[in-house]
């Protein structure tokens, strides 16, 4: 059954709201380069770092398991991650801050959720080392 406009504009109301988000939300520093200036804007998103996988474990194919990213990142689509270098785990939005922040790159924005274009964006997140 299609969606009509009402049901979408429910739909995103209730993916704004802070409801659906309660409890798991932290904040997150973006870091962009705009005309040669780091940017730092904090965000409230939803973290979820990776397990560690067991490499004596096979995967249901038999083979030797592969972790695809190193964390999750779930962020409304309204905000924009177009632009963003990094993202560092700090709710601190300064260049002190960040500089002593674990760093993650977006490797994989996807736009997820029931309505066309989705209702959020799950970035896969792959941590500086180093």
């Amino acid at each position: 059954m299609p969606l009509d406009a009402n049901k979408v504009a429910h739909l995103q109301s209730l993916y704004s709201s802070s409801k659906i988000y309660a409890q798991r939300q932290q904040t997150v520093v973006f870091v962009s380069l705009v005309s040669g200036v780091w940017t730092y804007t904090a965000q409230s998103v939803i973290f979820r770092r990776q397990e560690v996988v067991d490499p004596e474990i096979p995967d249901i194919a038999g083979g030797s398991p592969k972790i695809r990213a190193d964390a999750q990142m779930v962020v409304p689509i309204a905000v924009s991650v177009i632009g963003v270098v990094y993202v560092a785990l700090t709710s601190t939005a300064t260049s002190g801050a960040v500089s002593n922040a674990d760093k993650y790159e977006i490797i994989e924005a996807t736009p997820t959720g029931i309505i066309p274009g989705g209702t959020r964006l799950v970035c896969d997140m792959r941590r500086f080392r180093g």
